[in-house]
């Protein structure tokens, strides 16, 4: 037990140091995380009480018990809720176990420690289950308070609620971590991690396409429009299934038992819960004791054994550039091969493949059946789609200086000046990013049926976002440059990119209100034709233009000025 106080005790100790001696970019991280962390766990709260109420106390509706249909909504989302987080906890585990387990750093030093392997084995299994539930149970905790609330539970169902998370966590931290092991007994840990990695993004992407696919907004038509004996034949097809061998399905019985829609259910499934915990984990520690440390050994020898790659000679990608200038097609080759050889890297693009057939589909649903609602909706989008461009920027532009890694004195020492490596990075995600801003600006249109106005002028306010956001993320990537880093995501996740996103969203905000007033101005005229004021359209265009150059330059120009001035 002292041993496995002392293997947490180091990571304690080094979190605390962190609080001791903090930096800037540590102070503002955890404000801006503290605060972001606060606010969605509030409105998370808020946003599903208010739907569990009302589902539990809808407006009457002729031909429907009320109480009935209440009370199977509130059953199938908490049902798909629990599910959801069982499945991503497996998911999670089995990245994380692979980390913590085999790719950590301090592992070398600890398994030649005299430290039992089971032990150590116990403390690594630990913290990779603290590090893949925290978010779960951030997210999942709220869900069940406001539950609790809306059926006016007593204290005893929160507490027993936190009580009986911890089951429901160890479940499939074990049987991931389990899978884990397998897996590594037999196949190299980067290799695995990288498949599992793409596995995890399709599995993301898949159950974002498959929720919003089932278009739960259509149950507010049915119950409108509908009898009750169709509207519930119409709930039956989108039922979640309750599989009983389902540790998700124990644990929505526990809490339909304790809010009381549930009776004579809460010692079988407490006892099922409780003992699926305990045998999941000692099987998962019974088995660690014959394939942990050959697993981990057959990584390291993989890890460490040499590569060689074929020097010389021009592949498709150097072909396609072969008109570039040798020196830039040189960088612009090497990110490009750099990116689709990284799975961690172009996995996310099922994810974002996903998420962009979700927000077409949502903006199909929308209900706007007038001229002018079109045309609003349409220039609201474009706030939207300026986020997912500059989102899609802090992740694969920002660190695009950062992920030379130690390699950079290379590129500092080639003949390539700083300003055309930075150049000549910009132009390489300049043109993806316009594609993906103008698809979704115009798919978005055409959906809606826009006029030809707000057509042209959202596809010109996109091409301004892409020219300002893709210069921004280079610019600022190298002011604040991450040379050392263990995943890529820890790059945009740090103090650089806290401060490109606070920039492109007060960016695109600006953009917003400086387009509104002409916009303003053309739909009067609609209305009123002959008062149309050229005076707005032209002070509004100076100004954007200023905004745009200030957003493009500057931050291109620092950039230079901070690469050009480290010293290797």
């Amino acid at each position: 037990m002292n041993q496995l106080v002392a293997l947490w005790g180091e990571k304690i100790r080094s979190t605390l140091n962190d609080f001791r001696n903090p930096t800037r970019e540590k102070v503002l991280r955890v404000i801006f995380f503290g605060i972001g962390g606060i606010t969605f766990i509030v409105f998370d709260y808020i946003f599903f009480y208010r739907i569990l109420n009302l589902l539990l106390n809808p407006q009457p509706v002729v031909g429907l018990d009320i109480a009935l249909v209440g009370s199977i909504l509130v059953d199938q989302l908490m049902t798909m809720i629990n599910l959801t987080l069982f499945s991503v906890l497996v998911f999670s585990n089995i990245i994380a176990s692979l980390s913590a387990l085999y790719l950590s750093r301090d592992l070398d030093l600890l398994i030649s420690s005299p430290i039992p392997r089971t032990r150590l084995f116990a403390a690594k299994f630990a913290q990779s289950t603290v590090n893949s539930s925290y978010m779960v149970v951030i997210f999942g905790l709220p869900i069940y308070f406001a539950l609790g609330r809306a059926f006016g539970a007593g204290a005893g169902f929160y507490a027993g609620t936190v009580f009986l998370l911890i089951p429901f966590i160890l479940i499939p931290a074990a049987t991931g971590t389990l899978l884990t092991m397998l897996l590594l007994r037999f196949f190299p840990a980067k290799r695995t991690h990288q498949v599992l990695t793409v596995l995890s993004m399709v599995f993301a992407g898949g159950i974002i396409f498959f929720f919003r696919y089932l278009r739960p907004e259509s149950l507010y038509e049915d119950i409108t429009t509908l009898s009750q004996p169709v509207f519930l034949m119409a709930l039956e097809e989108l039922r979640v299934p309750k599989y009983p061998f389902l540790p998700s399905t124990w644990f929505s019985h526990l809490i339909n038992s304790m809010v009381g829609q549930e009776s004579g259910v809460f010692v079988q499934n407490l006892l099922l819960l409780i003992a699926g915990a305990v045998l999941s984990v000692g099987a998962a520690i019974a088995v660690s004791r014959f394939v942990y440390f050959p697993g981990f050994s057959k990584s390291s020898e993989s890890r460490d054994r040499a590569r060689t790659h074929r020097v010389g000679g021009f592949t498709l990608v150097d072909r396609i550039f072969s008109f570039v200038d040798p020196r830039r097609r040189a960088v612009l080759v090497k990110d490009i091969k750099t990116l689709f050889r990284d799975p961690t890297q172009w996995s996310q693009l099922f994810l974002l493949a996903a998420l962009i057939v979700m927000y077409l589909f949502s903006i199909k649903s929308i209900p706007a059946t007038t001229d002018f609602l079109k045309d609003i909706t349409a220039f609201l989008n474009l706030g939207l789609t300026g986020f997912v461009v500059a989102a899609l920027a802090v992740r694969f532009i920002f660190p695009t200086t950062s992920i030379e890694g130690q390699a950079y004195w290379i590129v500092f020492t080639s003949p390539l000046s700083i300003r055309e490596f930075l150049w000549g990075k910009f132009f390489i995600y300049l043109v993806p990013v316009i594609l993906l801003g103008e698809f979704l600006i115009v798919a978005s249109n055409i959906l809606l049926g826009v006029e030809p106005f707000m057509m042209v002028l959202s596809t010109v306010t996109v091409f301004l976002f892409a020219l300002s956001l893709t210069a921004l993320g280079v610019g600022l990537g190298a002011v604040y440059p991450r040379f050392f880093y263990e995943n890529v995501a820890q790059i945009a996740a740090g103090f650089g990119g806290i401060i490109y996103m606070i920039i492109g969203l007060i960016y695109i905000g600006l953009s917003i209100v400086i387009e509104a007033r002409p916009v303003y101005v053309y739909f009067r005229e609609q209305m009123v034709p002959g008062t149309y004021e050229y005076t707005s359209f032209i002070v509004s265009t100076l100004l954007l233009i200023a905004l745009n150059c200030a957003v493009f330059f500057i931050p291109m120009r620092l950039g230079v000025r901070r690469l050009s001035r480290m010293e290797f």
